[in-house]
């Protein structure tokens, strides 16, 4: 992801490891000309981002509510690899 979204913000989601009913995240957002990278860790329905303090709240709230998703749609220990989303900031 290389390309600065013109307006409001852009957040990929690319899957790192999952097992035992759980995944980790690389979490990239960018947003007015920066890029803010974390991590996202599901297990359940509980989702919680690391290193994202300083991307926009709006955006990370987001990011959570995919990561749930991810979690909503894993089927037989199958996480989603990829998710891509852009939004207003």
């Amino acid at each position: 992801m290389h390309e600065m979204p013109a307006e409001g913000g852009r957040i990929r989601i690319d899957l790192i490891d999952a097992q035992d009913g759980a995944a980790r995240y690389r979490v990239r957002v960018l947003v007015g000309g920066a890029e803010h990278e974390g991590e996202g860790h599901v297990q359940g329905r509980t989702a919680s981002l690391v290193g994202l303090e300083a991307a926009p709240e709006g955006l990370r709230s987001h990011a959570l509510a995919i990561l749930r998703q991810a979690a909503a749609r894993a089927k037989d220990g199958r996480w989603p690899r990829r998710l891509m989303r852009w939004r207003t900031a």
